[in-house]
């Protein structure tokens, strides 16, 4: 079965696994030594920076813990922001 993604939905992806890797190099920390850190496979958190795969919560739980980053700065969320509130627009994340 195929699930298909709003815009909202494929930025929210693209934009958590970019702060992912961008949390991850700033510590100077490879796939690997990041990936065997936060107990999954360096495949794994390839494919979630690449934004071929959607972080679960735990690995979200996980990668936050690890950078002491909160989850909405890891996600870029913005509860305050009106253009990220559900239903004003889909695409508000992607001006």
């Amino acid at each position: 079965m195929k699930v298909y993604l709003t815009n909202r939905q494929r930025c929210r992806r693209g934009m958590i696994g970019g702060r992912i890797r961008k949390q991850r190099v700033a510590v100077e920390l490879s796939v690997a030594g990041l990936a065997a850190r936060l107990g999954m496979t360096e495949s794994t958190l390839r494919r979630i920076e690449n934004t071929e795969l959607v972080p679960d919560i735990a690995v979200l739980i996980a990668v936050s813990d690890f950078f002491e980053i909160s989850i909405d700065d890891l996600c870029m969320y913005d509860a305050f922001d009106p253009r990220q509130r559900e239903g004003l627009n889909p695409d508000a994340c992607c001006f």
